[in-house]
This record gives C-alpha cells, structure tokens and sequence, in this order.
C-alpha cells in the first residue's frame, strides 16, 4: 500500500461513526461548477470522502444493496466505481454509505460540447463497461434484483421499467418468479384489451446491470477516466433491462434538466444492443404495470 493510500484510509479512519453522522448533517454538497446536477443526497465528509443514506426498499437488510454492488464491481471488474471506505448504520434503520470522492465533472456538463471524436471514446468505454458487468458471475445472479450478501431476495425498484406509479415489484426468488410477473401481467392486459400478446420472452439472462445510465451518473476525470456513480437501482436482471432503463432515464431528462439530447439517446444501442422486441413487449402490457 503506498503512502497516497494510507493517507486516504486514515482521512476517514479516525473519525467515530457519531462524527460523521454529524457531518453529514451538516449538508456539505458538492461543488455546483463540477457536478451542478448532484443531488442534494450526496455530502462531503471529509475532502476525499461521501456519503449517501442507502435507498433500499426493503427495511432490516443487514447491509446496504448498494454497498455490496460497488464490492462486487470493483472486485469483478477495471470499471472505476467509488471505493466504499465505511458503512454507518443510523437510528433509523437504515444505512450511511461512505466513499471514495471521484474527482473529476459530470459528463452532462461536458457532452453538448464534446467532438464527435469525443463522444465516441466514451461509447466505447461505456460499451465495454455494460460487457463487463454481463460477464459477472456469482451466487447472486441467480436471483433477479438488488444485491444481498446473504443471497435474500430483494424488493426491485425499477422506476424506468415497471414505470412511477407502483416502481417496486417483488421480491423474486428466481428468474421463473420474475417470468410469472410478466407472465400475469400480459394475462391481465389481454383480458382487459381483448388483444393476443405474445409470451414473455425469458431467453435473456440475468446480468449485472446499473439501471440508471446516464450522463449525470457518469464523471470524466482529467485523464478521460469515466467512472460511473450511483448504484442505488443496480441489481441482476434481464439482459435487455439495461437498454429500456437507459431509453427512459434518457426520456426522463426533459423532466430533470428541462431538455432531451437525441445526440444522447442515439447512442444507447451502441453501448447496450438493441432489443425492440422486448421494447415492444413492454409497450404493449405497459398499462398493467400500475395495477396491482
């Protein structure tokens, strides 16, 4: 270990878990030049260190979904992620997770700007970074959702997938739990419209996937590093998931920034594959993901 990681280690090593509970209310943000689209959620702790209150759906998890992704990535994969340093639990039941801070801007403040020589660089990292996570093979890829150490299903939350209105489905037990979901949910929509729908496809295997791609959760280091932030959604599902979630959060961006960038959702086959016949599928039993 060299002097630059001991370092690192001992910025937040002597800190008691009360102090940096404290910290964190104190509501340190981000810079606003650097990373203007950071939501308030994300606190500095100390100059190279984060942290963020764990979003899992489920309560009672003995650790943090998101946590444990950022283990298995780093550990499985080159794809630069924050390096988790500590794991506070609060009173409230839930989790306080604490990072590495990555430095460098958010790619949505650099893409509207970029050469065509530019953006394809980070096609091609990005790309390989989606292939990198579908190689993953543990214990848990058996099980469709967020991650768990102990191999426990897990409540999914997919907002860009099963839509706003019920975004949580689950827990699945296995991928044939998961089929049965759309299994029902393309029963329903046939009574309801009168209309034939093809089966589910359950061809595509269940892979690492980040669910929330987007330039926001993407920053550019001043070597052209891309690491890839916010993991709060990641879990194993369907090889196609990864696609129709990036397609929605790119649609969802009028709504966050005020504006869409097709140069953007262009490239999204490019980093994901193209899957318009589970696109397609989705559109068609869409409806019957807010019923119960």
């Amino acid at each position: 270990m060299g002097p630059l990681s001991v370092l690192l280690q001992d910025s937040i090593a002597s800190l008691s878990d009360l102090e940096i509970l404290d910290l964190f209310r104190e509501g340190r943000r981000l810079s606003d030049i650097d990373h203007p689209f950071a939501e308030g959620q994300v606190i500095l702790i100390t100059d190279d260190t984060v942290a963020k209150v764990s979003q899992d759906v489920d309560e009672e998890v003995t650790y943090p979904s998101e946590a444990f992704a950022l283990d298995v990535i780093s550990q499985h994969t080159t794809i630069p992620v924050p390096r988790i340093r500590k794991v506070v639990k609060r009173r409230h039941g839930d989790y306080l997770i604490v990072m590495d801070l990555i430095q460098g801007r958010q790619l949505a403040t650099l893409w509207p700007a970029m050469t065509s020589t530019e953006r394809a660089n980070v096609v091609e990292k990005l790309r390989d970074y989606v292939q990198q996570l579908r190689k993953i093979s543990i214990p848990q890829r058996q099980i469709p959702g967020p991650l768990d150490r102990d191999l426990t299903p897990r409540t999914c939350e997919s907002p860009p997938v099963f839509g706003q209105v019920v975004s949580s489905r689950g827990p699945f037990a296995s991928y044939a739990d998961l089929e049965a979901f759309f299994t029902d949910r393309r029963r329903k929509m046939m009574n309801y419209t009168g209309v034939d729908i093809t089966p589910f496809n359950a061809s595509y295997p269940l892979v690492l996937t980040h669910q929330d791609l987007n330039p926001r959760n993407i920053i550019v280091g001043e070597d052209d590093t891309l690491s890839i932030v916010d993991w709060s959604w990641a879990g194993f599902y369907p090889e196609w998931w990864e696609s129709v979630a990036m397609k929605a959060q790119a649609e969802n961006e009028e709504a966050v920034q005020g504006s869409r960038d097709p140069s953007w959702e262009a490239i999204i086959p490019q980093v994901c594959g193209e899957y318009m016949d589970m696109e397609d599928w989705l559109a068609s039993v869409e409806q019957s993901f807010s019923w119960s």
